[in-house]
């Protein structure tokens, strides 16, 4: 369902709802290895718009994770979010101000 989808739907709440479930899933009691595999990649420049939300929400809900290699991450997508891009944009302000980053 997620691939049929284009950048603009993906941050529907129903579209979120569902990368979280799923992201829920696939973190179970290990979220390390999930944080390291989505930067991997994001690095790699072989993340898409499911995984940039994916690692937002994961460090979002899990702020200790912010390791070096996350926050250089998350200042690269800072600087490529579109400005349509609400969500992504939501998140990453939730968590510098979780870590009160302001």
């Amino acid at each position: 369902m997620l691939a049929t989808r284009g950048p603009d739907q993906l941050d529907s709440d129903n579209s979120r709802k569902l990368i979280q479930a799923l992201l829920d899933r696939r973190v179970g009691d290990e979220p390390i290895p999930v944080r390291d595999a989505l930067l991997a990649n994001f690095n790699a420049g072989r993340s898409g718009k499911v995984e940039q939300i994916e690692l937002l929400a994961l460090l979002d809900e899990n702020p200790e994770l912010v390791s070096p290699a996350a926050e250089a991450a998350l200042g690269t997508l800072s600087r490529t979010l579109r400005t349509g891009d609400f969500g992504p944009l939501r998140s990453l302000a939730r968590l510098y101000a979780r870590r009160g980053d302001v």
